[in-house]
């Protein structure tokens, strides 16, 4: 289900659970993230400070957590209040 592959995203990388299938990840230059991404096959798109990875039907669980394993070293968390 295409949502539950943008929860397993989100939930790898330590953001909210999404409700639909876009995961909006905050990082700290997002341009360059998205070109790092490109470079190993996931796309991703710009929005601000972050970038957004949205699944789809075709998209597979091993492809979500290679997208993962890509942007968990740049995933900016909120800090804890």
């Amino acid at each position: 289900e295409v949502v539950g592959l943008a929860r397993r995203l989100a939930g790898r990388l330590g953001l909210p659970e999404p409700m639909g299938s876009v995961v909006g990840v905050p990082v700290e230059d997002a341009e360059a993230v998205r070109a790092q991404l490109a470079a190993v096959g996931v796309k991703a798109a710009v929005r601000g400070d972050s970038v957004r990875v949205s699944t789809h039907v075709y998209n597979t669980v091993d492809e979500v957590d290679r997208a993962s394993e890509a942007l968990m070293p740049h995933v900016r968390l909120p800090a804890a209040t």
